[in-house]
């Protein structure tokens, strides 16, 4: 479109730029939610199937320059069209954050976010808790303390690495000890026989306590960014084959044209439904330009990661983004919000490629400091990755060899034999 929003300063909540921030926010499937209602509830918006012909760009820009010779902005307060929009159901994410933000808070809050993060819909963990603490700043004995009060929450056994995990921390929670013949049968389950009385106990129990709330997500994500193969280059762009195919009616935009062929009530009416309709497609289509640009700057950012996996990722703040974008810091974290990616290495949300700027500060005083000791090292005895570990954890940083490992090679520097 042409208006292009810009960064922070001297923003100001226009109700354009409030649809804006609110589609921004929405996740695609919640689009076309609102879409579906707006459509069935104003007049000045038909839905057209996905083969028929749709106007170009030149043709909605001329269409919406019409509108603005027809549509005086309005001093009474605008409609809200989302306010009917049912919120979605809770899901086992929604269900565990709400609880964690109600336990937790400063850094034992930051720790058991990164954990919730790292859960999947089963309600398992995959990540180390070592590697975990490393990409936090933190010692691995505060990420165990934090992950062992999670286990505990509703429902009891998430935050678990496998099933058999969860099942223990479950008859924990009903006072079964691990001496108790319940708890040791869960070592069996795979061995020897099981007594059948006790299978029936355990059969009450959950090896995936994320799935009691399974019924409300959806079978499948959709994602609202997608990055493809395109010849020989990654590219990436929003995704938009689930949105509904709509276009303004034209017997609305005659009415308000020649008023005086038609009632006030009509005339009133007509302004009234075009220009909701017409926020509604500005806001999307601004939401669709800022998850395109998102989507190049990801593919531009973690073009290595989509190429060789997990180690290549390169973690990003909402400030660096902005920054890049020319947006606000809140804009940026409404269009990461709740979506995801679709990429040749998978289905993953958006969030996966954020850090927050505490974590981001750290990392780079860590990155400083690898710099340091590589520079003063000895060259007829360069430091090993496990003992720059040894002296960054002397230090206070927590750290595994692994990760120093990828910092150095970040830094430009070879291995130990190579230097």
């Amino acid at each position: 479109m042409r208006s292009e929003l810009k960064g922070e300063l001297q923003l100001i909540l226009t109700p354009r730029l409030i649809h804006y921030l609110t589609v921004l926010q929405l996740p695609i499937l919640d689009l076309v939610q609102t879409l579906k209602q707006e459509i069935q509830t104003n007049p000045a918006l038909e839905e057209i199937e996905a083969e028929s012909e749709e106007e170009t760009g030149e043709e909605i820009e001329d269409i919406f320059g019409e509108l603005d010779l027809y549509l005086p902005e309005s001093r009474e307060e605008e409609t809200n069209i989302f306010e009917n929009v049912p919120a979605p159901p809770e899901n086992i994410f929604s269900h565990l954050d709400r609880q964690i933000r109600a336990r937790f808070r400063g850094e034992e809050l930051r720790i058991a976010l990164a954990l919730l993060y790292d859960l999947d819909h089963e309600g398992m963990l995959h990540t180390p808790e070592e590697e975990l603490a490393a990409k936090l700043g933190v010692e691995t004995r505060l990420v165990a303390e934090i992950r062992a009060r999670l286990k505990q929450l509703d429902p009891v056994g998430c935050f678990s690495y496998n099933s058999i995990e969860a099942l223990k921390a479950q008859l924990e929670a009903d006072g079964y000890g691990p001496d108790s013949p319940e708890y040791q049968a869960l070592n069996s389950l795979s061995g020897e026989e099981v007594d059948p009385e006790i299978l029936k106990k355990l059969s009450k129990y959950h090896p995936k306590p994320g799935l009691k709330y399974s019924k409300d997500l959806p079978q499948y994500v959709i994602p609202d960014i997608i990055v493809t193969w395109h010849g020989d280059d990654l590219i990436g762009f929003h995704n938009d084959d689930p949105i509904p195919r709509v276009r303004l009616r034209r017997e609305l935009i005659d009415i308000i044209k020649a008023p005086n062929a038609f009632t006030k009530e009509e005339v009133r009416f007509a302004r009234e439904k075009l220009r909701a309709a017409k926020n509604l497609l500005v806001a999307i289509a601004e939401r669709n330009q800022t998850l395109n640009r998102l989507a190049q700057l990801l593919v531009e950012t973690q073009k290595e990661y989509f190429l060789k996996g997990e180690d290549f990722i390169k973690p990003l703040t909402m400030r660096y983004v902005a920054e890049n974008l020319n947006l606000s810091v809140s804009t940026i974290s409404r269009a990461v919000s709740g979506k995801y990616l679709e990429s040749p290495r998978g289905i993953m949300p958006l969030k996966k490629f954020f850090i927050s700027g505490q974590v981001d500060e750290k990392r780079s005083r860590i990155l400083k400091r690898i710099e340091e000791l590589l520079r003063q090292e000895d060259r007829k005895r360069p430091l090993s990755d496990a003992e720059i570990a040894r002296i960054l954890s002397e230090e206070g940083f927590v750290i595994s060899r692994r990760t120093v490992t990828k910092y150095r090679q970040e830094l430009g520097y070879g291995r130990k034999g190579k230097r």
